[in-house]
């Protein structure tokens, strides 16, 4: 009875199926194909798990190794299994997406013809998202071609700026540093330079920012400035919506670049003294800024510690956002903070607080989510540590509550040898001020 009862359930494809999802390791699919010779529906039920798993392919580089959805995949084979996923899995891909960790130079352009001719082909007019693809070949006409279908695409390169001839819409377009560096640098005057830009528009402008760039101005090397006039002009040509900005340590193609032009380009930086930072003219207000600091290495310390005194200078990150991107919405994401007790929390919150206020931020609302190590018996004392009755920080009465945060984030992280999949809950605390309505929400997750 017990063998033509298991017979049922093993011929049935859907409940297959989901056994063979919940025992199969996200991140750890390939090994098991050994699977696919029990049966055919076994062969069957595992190659539907895994074109679920791979609608989107996203590929991350950890030194000199490749990781395919999270999955291990020797260069040398990345071709084979981009065509078995798409012969045999029958994969249909729509999203390629390229994390920006580190790759050997000598493995860019072996890595990026492996993902064309393996995995896209001659399915060019399908993909609807590319996301740093380009940054392994500086935007080559294949890659140029994807952008006349895509809603997400980036970072775009000068072959973009010379091509794009046809009116298109994009969800999300990205821009690196240095490229803003190279068309405000070829341009010869403002005119120039708006009548250059592509007849398009975007709801959201992802720009990635080096923190580490370097720039020989007045005798002194220092951080490398931004174009404003160039930004700006984006923004209100392209009917931008909503700004992210990706703080980096380092960016691919982080050349040192001399700045020209600068009789009609105001150079701007996020850490430069805000009082010297004019308020945009910008008729319109952001739906929001994002502030990303997954990958900084500077500029998510200097807002959450004033130990480093080089660091400290991003103080005035908070100020310089609202006065170059009009908007009454920040979102600080990606912070990592090595908190292990609630005590070690209140100077990183004093310090953010410092931040936000280091300027009055009438009608502004901040939201920063905080990645902790914290346990879950950890989150039980939240209230007792950090519900406050009223007080004044900078001469503003506040109002403090403590919550379930309402966010929730499955992240992947690298142990130093495959990924490992987690998901972060947490305490949100508030701080909202009486008088001048600033609300700043921070979400402590773990």
């Amino acid at each position: 009875m017990d063998a033509e009862f298991s017979a049922k359930i093993f011929q049935n494809p859907i409940i297959l199926e989901r056994i063979l999802a919940s025992v199969l390791d996200e991140n750890y699919t390939i090994p098991n194909q050994y699977l696919r010779l029990v049966s055919k529906s076994f062969d069957h039920g595992y190659l539907s798990v895994l074109k679920k798993r791979n609608r989107e392919i996203r590929i991350e580089s950890m030194r000199a190794s490749v990781f395919v959805n999270y999955e291990k995949v020797e260069i040398r084979k990345l071709v084979s299994y981009f065509k078995f996923l798409n012969s045999v899995v029958k994969v249909n891909v729509k999203f390629v997406v390229f994390g920006t960790g580190g790759l050997d130079l000598a493995l860019r352009k072996p890595v990026h013809d492996a993902i064309l001719n393996g995995l896209i082909k001659e399915n060019y007019n399908s993909i609807e998202k590319v996301v740093g693809l380009t940054e392994l070949c500086n935007g080559c006409s294949d890659c140029l071609r994807m952008s006349e279908t895509c809603q997400e695409y980036g970072p775009i390169y000068p072959s973009f700026f010379e091509n794009s001839k046809i009116p298109k819409h994009f969800d999300n377009l990205i821009i690196n540093e240095p490229q803003l560096d190279w068309i405000s640098n070829n341009s010869e005057n403002l005119v120039y330079l708006e009548n250059h830009l592509p007849l398009i528009s975007c709801r959201n402008l992802t720009i990635a920012v080096s923190e580490t760039r370097k720039n020989f101005i007045n005798g002194e090397f220092v951080k490398t400035p931004m174009p404003r006039e160039l930004v700006e002009m984006m923004i209100q040509k392209w009917k931008v919506k909503s700004v992210k900005i990706n703080c980096r340590s380092m960016i691919r193609n982080n050349n040192h670049v001399k700045n020209n032009n600068r009789e009609f380009i105001t150079p701007f930086r996020l850490s430069d003294p805000f009082a010297n930072t004019e308020k945009s003219k910008i008729n319109f207000k952001l739906d929001h800024v994002e502030l990303n600091l997954t990958e900084s290495s500077q500029c998510v310390m200097g807002i959450t510690s004033n130990v480093f005194d080089y660091y400290k200078i991003y103080i005035n990150v908070i100020a310089n956002i609202r006065r170059i991107f009009p908007t009454d919405y920040i979102k600080i994401t990606g912070v990592n903070i090595q908190s292990s007790t609630l005590r070690q929390l209140f100077p990183v919150l004093s310090r953010l607080r410092e931040t936000i206020y280091i300027e009055n931020q009438p009608n502004l609302r901040v939201d920063v989510e905080l990645f902790t190590t914290y346990k879950k018996s950890q989150f039980d004392k939240f209230h007792s540590f950090f519900a406050t009755p009223d007080f004044y920080w900078k001469g503003q009465e506040h109002i403090c509550t403590v919550e379930d945060s309402p966010i929730s984030r499955v992240l992947q992280l690298f142990d130093g040898n495959r990924f490992q999949q987690g998901e972060n809950l947490g305490k949100r605390i508030s701080y909202k001020g009486k008088i001048n309505n600033c609300v700043m929400n921070f979400d402590v997750l773990a």
